[in-house]
């Protein structure tokens, strides 16, 4: 029986949307995006390379911050560690925060910043099907205005497990649409 990703972080980012809810709500400007692209990770410890999805959330709080959770899935590495020696799918759940630069801009900067979990699932002969553990990430990007609700983002960024993810570390480069709604205008 195949169980639920991270089953215990749904209630978590419940109370992150009304979180964000309510601080859009109360804030003197806000913004709800929903992004999603192909991302391009590189395995830094096995120097192998491979395609995979990330979808996400964020919330705008003030004209610089935004808060939010990011999913992301890569395609299979070869991993020789003591779950398996052979692929290996790697998917992680983090809340995120964003800082802004020129948010007024068509095009504007940021920089991000996550904590969450990771989850490790081996493809093949494995000694267990999964293991999960924390994850820390660092990004830089840029969206690029297309309409005013719709934008290109290309990023960039570093993710590495923590505890019994530890010898996992990603570089990763994406590119997504962003679609947004400006509140508070």
């Amino acid at each position: 029986m195949k169980r639920i990703l991270f089953s215990l972080w749904i209630p978590w980012i419940c109370l992150l949307g009304v979180c964000a809810v309510v601080g859009t709500a109360y804030g003197d400007v806000g913004s709800i995006e929903l992004s999603g692209g192909v991302l391009a990770p590189y395995d830094v410890s096995g120097g192998d390379t491979s395609v995979g999805w990330q979808i996400a959330y964020a919330a705008g709080v003030t004209d610089h911050v935004e808060i939010g959770a990011m999913f992301m899935r890569t395609g299979n590495f070869e991993a020789e560690n003591d779950i398996t020696n052979g692929e290996v799918e790697i998917s992680t759940l983090m809340l995120q925060t964003r800082w802004l630069f020129n948010p007024e801009s068509t095009t504007r900067g940021f920089v991000d910043l996550a904590g969450g979990m990771m989850d490790l699932d081996p493809k093949g002969k494995a000694t267990t099907s999964s293991r999960s553990g924390g994850a820390a990430r660092f990004g830089v990007g840029v969206d690029q205005a297309l309409t005013p609700h719709l934008s290109l983002r290309f990023s960039t960024g570093y993710t590495t497990g923590i505890g019994r993810t530890s010898e996992i570390d990603i570089l990763d480069v994406s590119v997504s649409l962003v679609f947004g709604v400006r509140l508070l205008e």
